[in-house]
């Protein structure tokens, strides 16, 4: 897949994290994806929806609104589980525009679910060619390929962007009286971001002591540090950015693999030597030194891990996971439907619901039997709960049972389902065939196997 970076790291999802166990039973599901629990991040509400699930080692990922989805298929056979997670990390910028999709389900009295489908729309984004940034005439004539960075890595993405630094910008008006003087470094004014105090530090002609020769550099540096605890540590992702005056953008540099930086008493600075080569900047067709001013600035991304997630299990047999109802004077019943006492499974209630004289394409010739999920109309949008379940009416005198065996999703639109023609009316009521006896029917419900979804903090 073009565009996608991946890496690993040492630090947990900062925001949320999916953990799906049975993740072969999920698949027996065939569900084209599976959504999770909604949660907050940055003011707005979110949910992991890994598409395509039936893939294999490393399973499809999917960004929303800057962060990337990593999808992790575990290496042990015998633990059958998988993790994803939802962390901030450098994308180009997106909307959002919502689209409807219907989808209608086998189920009593459902209607259709509304889902939003998300549409991307890019900045252009071109790592690690410099030459792509410039004026048409750079473009032609240039060919410089992406500058190292000063932690040793070849891993620098250059992309463009509209949007200025969220943070703080650093402009520098005549850059040439200021190189006059000499000064070997400039540091910027204290500002704040995600509650702790930064500064830039540039070095207009380089910072020689590093690799920086030839190069602007330019870091982001922690202050009033003897405020913060004894042994503290913060730990950030950031981004530094160079404007490009002539397209009205803003050149965004970043490390490739949009691995975290760990800011402590040992460590204040992190940065890049190599932020732009000299000669890309001072060339005036760059747009970078524009009319001897230059505009220079910071995002600055502090990690909280929340340590929110969500845990997916697929449970076979689960406990209390049956009921048998019998149902008393059946010939004597004179409404639609009936619904046996709710039984617990999975942590949740669930009940028979059956129609004595059919329901739906079932009705006036044969008996409708469902599982219904007791409170389903309030479950969350886009929340999901699959379950494996047998429907049977029992033969009071030879045993033979009439039992059907069903899979499906229940949705808040979508909490009955079943079979509106269970059985006909016909042998129901004949009486050698034994299913009413002493006027009185059995119906039993039976859970094979169930999603459990669990939240945790």
């Amino acid at each position: 897949m073009h565009g996608v970076k991946r890496s690993e790291r040492d630090l947990p999802p900062m925001h949320y994290s999916l953990k799906i166990e049975s993740f072969s039973l999920l698949l027996k599901t065939k569900v084209e994806k599976y959504e999770s629990d909604v949660f907050e991040a940055g003011g707005h509400k979110w949910f992991v929806d890994p598409h395509h699930l039936p893939l294999t080692n490393m399973h499809k990922t999917k960004s929303t609104s800057g962060h990337e989805l990593m999808a992790r298929a575990s290496s042990s056979s015998s633990d059958d589980d998988v993790s994803l997670s939802a962390d901030q990390e450098e994308a180009p910028a997106m909307t959002y525009d919502a689209t409807s999709s219907s989808a209608v389900p086998q189920c009593r009295g459902c209607v259709p679910s509304q889902r939003d489908q998300f549409t991307r729309k890019y900045e252009v984004q071109t790592p690690c060619r410099i030459d792509h940034f410039g004026h048409e005439s750079a473009k032609e004539n240039k060919k410089e390929k992406c500058d190292s960075m000063n932690s040793g890595g070849q891993g620098v993405t250059r992309s463009k962007r509209d949007l200025p630094p969220m943070h703080y910008t650093l402009k520098i008006e005549s850059f040439s009286l200021l190189l006059k003087t000499k000064v070997e470094k400039y540091e910027s004014d204290v500002f704040e971001a995600g509650g702790y105090k930064w500064r830039l530090c540039l070095y207009p002609n380089g910072n020689t002591k590093g690799i920086g020769k030839g190069f602007v550099s330019l870091y982001l540096q922690i202050e009033n540090t003897s405020n913060l605890r004894h042994r503290w540590e913060v730990t950030t992702e950031f981004k530094l950015f160079v404007r490009d005056h002539i397209n009205d953008k803003y050149l965004t540099v970043r490390e490739s693999d949009a691995s975290v930086k760990r800011f402590h008493e040992m460590k204040t600075e992190w940065g890049f030597d190599q932020l732009l080569s000299l000669e890309t900047f001072n060339d005036a067709s760059n747009g970078y030194l524009f009319n001897d001013c230059c505009v220079f600035g910071a995002e600055i991304f502090v990690i909280k891990p929340t340590g929110k997630g969500e845990v997916l299990s697929m449970v076979k047999k689960p406990a209390n996971g049956s009921l048998t109802w019998k149902i008393r004077d059946f010939s004597k019943l004179d409404r639609k439907s009936y619904l046996s006492k709710a039984f617990t499974a999975g942590g949740r209630s669930w009940r028979i619901d059956v129609s004595p004289e059919g329901y739906g394409d079932g009705k006036g010739n044969s008996l409708s039997v469902f599982l219904e999920l007791v409170d389903g109309g309030k479950l969350p949008p886009k929340k999901t709960v699959w379950a494996e379940y047998k429907l049977r009416v029992l033969d009071q005198r030879h045993d033979n049972h009439v039992e059907k065996t069903t899979s499906r999703w229940f949705t808040s639109s979508s909490h009955t389902r079943g079979f509106p023609k269970f059985m006909p009316l016909g042998d129901l009521r004949e009486v050698s065939k034994g299913y009413v006896r002493n006027d009185t029917l059995i119906v039993e419900a039976e859970i094979l196997t169930l999603s459990v979804s669990k939240l945790f903090s």
